[in-house]
């Protein structure tokens, strides 16, 4: 209830998921039932073809953070079936000498500042944001608010920050490395020149415009339209 109030997003999702719930049988040929707080465990059948799943019922716990995380309760059922779609979602990997989350895969963090998952102490001069930060949850919307916090964070690191010894300050030379490793990196200018395409795109159309959809695409219009 304390996540919904705060995330108006969720909340949406939950009033959604009420009127659904509150909808009398129509007699259909179908349903769609959606079992929560459970996880599959396993699958059984014979000659190749699935016949039952096996799922583990669940109840939430707070972790150290507070976030709420489902747990196993050692409580099992089973449901005939004959056909699986697996869809489990996103999980972020793990970054050599990042900390990292294994149950939740994300990269242990305070409002963005990356710290120790054992001692819980920030490490200097790391920030993380996305669903590396808070798992996959949230919209555009929420990406943008979780980066403005993470860069805020990093802003007000600034003055407490030491320097590596050999680093180059300028900021060509921040360019000039990601080129060394990326050299078909797309910069903000470039983006610019995308933008320009897809909305001339989709004047014909009458729509504001008509998105290059194949990264291959857009890094041959891109290199194309430079010089022009």
């Amino acid at each position: 209830q304390k996540e919904l109030e705060q995330d108006k997003d969720a909340a949406k999702n939950m009033d959604t998921l009420r009127q659904y719930a509150q909808q009398p049988l129509k007699g259909k040929p179908r349903q769609i039932i959606l079992k929560f707080l459970t996880s599959p465990v396993e699958l059984t059948g014979s000659d190749g073809h699935v016949s039952a799943l096996k799922i583990e019922r669940n109840e939430l716990r707070p972790n150290a953070s507070g976030a709420l995380q489902a747990h196993g309760t050692g409580v099992y059922d089973t449901l005939p079936v004959d056909v699986i779609f697996r869809a489990i979602g996103y999980k972020g990997l793990p970054v050599p000498g990042v900390p990292y989350d294994e149950r939740s895969g994300t990269i242990p963090n305070d409002k963005g500042r990356v710290k120790d998952a054992k001692s819980g102490a920030l490490v200097s001069g790391e920030y993380v944001v996305g669903w590396a930060k808070r798992g996959p949850t949230g919209v555009i919307g929420t990406n943008k608010q979780d980066a403005a916090e993470t860069v805020a964070m990093a802003v007000a690191d600034v003055p407490a920050l030491i320097p590596v010894a050999d680093a180059d300050a300028d900021p060509k030379a921040a360019e000039a490395f990601i080129r060394s490793r990326k050299p078909a990196a797309v910069s903000y200018s470039d983006w610019q020149i995308l933008d320009r395409l897809e909305v001339q795109k989709g004047k014909p159309q009458g729509r504001p415009r008509l998105k290059f959809v194949r990264v291959p695409e857009m890094l041959d219009v891109i290199a194309r339209n430079k010089n022009a």
